[in-house]
């Protein structure tokens, strides 16, 4: 039999300053008292995943039993997964998993369903409510683990939950599980989210004539309608609904619903809004909010409210700079300021005239 590597079946350890994300963690938690199936953390690198995992499983839960295997491209062999995911489950079952690997130290690939069989019977019988943790699983790239993985969500016992941290959604049957409600997710943009407001990242904008990218981070509003931290959630929310959760942030909707279609060859081909499209719906927006509709209402008209307005609560106009994209000095910020200063600054408003 083969050795397996100790570290390979232990969680990361938590450092004492780490953030923790107390909306996240009661989502794994799941809304009702049956365990889902899978729990998915699927984002790029970066976004604490595996973090996010192990601060869940590192809560006191009454009866709840963890298992962790940190997955490598060595375990890209069926045989060797699933020797390593049974010495998981064992550190916290250590009843559940004896004869499967004994098939498995028989050898040959005829095995694998058989040892399958073996493990979700001992979890049957012998598991009390357990989750079994696989990180980083988009190391592995062998059919025949996705295969055996699959084999798992279908036939798992209700008290034992797959969790799965990816940087790409796996070849699992993610559609079937969400509408079956026996699948809870964590995306890219939910781990943006924090206790304060969202972080976006601007990948490139009209400032930024070098596309370096940056940062930019929005607070929660005071109204629940128009904040744009709600509005991002549900948006998310709603592209998830049609299985979107990677590509453009915004997508065109057709006149029949569909999302990011092309039907007549123009526009981008991964249905991104283009600046036209942009600009029809902000000016359409402006009317239909009662503003002049004979003003040149655009994107760029916003941003300057975005400059004027912050000013006026009385932000550091280089912290408005920054927050905006200009650069410092900017002339043209310089001049929205100038705007609210020709009277909010005028040395005649205290004059009495």
């Amino acid at each position: 039999m083969t050795p397996v590597l100790g570290t390979k079946l232990r969680p990361p350890r938590l450092r004492g300053r780490l953030v923790q994300r107390a909306r996240l963690t009661e989502r794994l938690d799941g809304a009702s008292d049956v365990a889902p199936r899978l729990i998915l953390v699927s984002a790029p690198a970066g976004f604490g995943k595996t973090t996010l995992l192990a601060q869940w499983l590192a809560a006191e839960t009454p009866q709840r039993k963890v298992s962790w295997l940190t997955l490598d491209p060595g375990d890209a062999d069926p045989g060797l997964f699933l020797t390593h995911l049974v010495a998981a489950i064992q550190t916290a079952e250590p009843e559940v998993g004896g004869e499967a690997l004994g098939l498995l130290a028989a050898g040959g690939t005829a095995q694998v369903e058989g040892v399958l069989v073996s493990l979700v019977n001992d979890l049957e019988t012998r598991a009390g409510p357990t989750v079994v943790a696989l990180d980083d699983y988009h190391l592995v790239d062998d059919e025949g683990v996705h295969e055996a993985v699959r084999f798992l969500l279908d036939h798992l016992p209700p008290q034992v939950t797959l969790a799965v941290a990816t940087r790409a959604d796996p070849p699992l049957p993610l559609s079937r599980l969400r509408a079956r409600g026996e699948l809870i997710e964590v995306r890219a943009g939910d781990l943006r989210f924090t206790a304060e407001g969202v972080q976006v990242e601007v990948r490139t904008s009209k400032t930024d004539r070098d596309s370096r990218g940056r940062t930019a981070a929005l607070p929660y509003g005071a109204h629940s309608v128009t904040c744009p931290v709600r509005t991002a959630q549900a948006w998310l929310a709603a592209l998830a609904d049609f299985d979107r959760n990677s590509g453009p942030l915004f997508v065109r909707i057709d006149r029949h619903g569909g999302l990011g279609r092309t039907p007549t060859g123009r526009g981008s081909s991964d249905g991104r809004l283009t600046g036209q499209a942009v600009a029809l719906i902000v000016a359409r927006t402006a009317t239909a909010a009662g503003l002049d509709p004979k003003a040149a209402w655009s994107g760029h008209s916003l941003r300057r409210g975005f400059a004027t307005e912050t000013y006026r609560t009385g932000a550091d106009p280089l912290r408005i700079a920054r927050a905006g994209g200009w650069k410092d000095g900017s002339a043209t910020l310089l001049g929205y300021i100038d705007d609210v200063d020709r009277w909010q600054a005028n040395p005649l408003a205290g004059v009495g005239l």
